[in-house]
């Protein structure tokens, strides 16, 4: 009986420790998969820019997390302590960040419209060349229902100006002025019936309606070098969808 008794397995602290590091690098591993798998519906359901966002999010929050969680192990195993709290520790650390992971996502996809007009106000008051603005085909409607708030199904160069302006547009006086002479010219000539643009004509001429020359930089922004040379824009038109995606790079 006392020969049987000692060779039923006795609990191991070691064992159990590694069970829960082995429990939290696989949490880890699987959310990183799901993360994958997001982003991809993101970008095929809702917006190019949120399906960057999650990765972006997840490169930095990732790693993070990986080494708080195994400093966390060895600092407790080191403590010698109770394996059933690191356990707990662990699990309560992963929930709060997927939590917050899950949050940060939904709010962005909440205000999807506000952030992308975000970047399109900070690229058009930046005014780099250096600067690289891209636009899928469900992010260009999403800006063109913030300029036509009434639905009108067209917009027009001083609505676009304003709206602009009300999501933090930052010009030089001048700047402003030229922009806004420039907006009502390029409307007026591809319309020069009403001076407005529908969903169709925004998406074909984005990149001239948001291309500003230097004289329209903010007087606190440096000047880029001279000698860089020119622009390369590609607008993108998928005619078997009848919609018009586009993409600018400026180099």
């Amino acid at each position: 009986r006392t020969m049987a008794c000692s060779l039923i397995p006795k609990p191991s602290s070691s064992l159990l420790w590694m069970d829960v590091a082995m429990f939290s690098v696989t949490v880890i591993m699987f959310v990183s998969l799901l993360e994958n798998v997001l982003a991809q519906v993101l970008r095929a359901a809702i917006s190019s820019q949120a399906s960057r966002f999650v990765d972006n999010l997840s490169r930095v929050t990732f790693p993070l997390m990986a080494l708080l969680i195994l400093f966390l192990l060895f600092a407790m195993g080191a403590a010698r302590t109770d394996t059933n709290t690191t356990m707990a520790v662990c699990l309560t650390l992963l929930c709060v960040w997927l939590v917050s992971f899950s949050f940060a996502v939904t709010f962005y996809c909440r205000y999807l419209a506000r952030m992308l007009m975000k970047t399109l106000v900070k690229h058009v008051s930046a005014n780099s060349r250096y600067n690289v603005i891209s636009f899928d085909q469900k992010e260009l409607r999403v800006v063109f229902e913030v300029f036509d708030e009434e639905d009108t199904g067209s917009i027009a160069a001083d609505k676009v100006f304003q709206k602009l302006q009300r999501h933090g547009l930052s010009l030089a006086p001048e700047g402003a002025t030229k922009f806004q002479e420039r907006l009502r010219a390029v409307f007026q000539r591809l319309d020069a019936a009403k001076g407005q643009l529908d969903l169709k004509g925004f998406c074909q001429n984005f990149q001239e309606l948001f291309h500003l020359d230097r004289a329209a930089r903010a007087p606190d922004e440096p000047h880029e070098a001279q000698d860089v040379e020119g622009s390369v824009e590609t607008l993108q038109l998928d005619e078997e969808e009848g919609t018009h995606p586009f993409e600018v790079i400026a180099t």
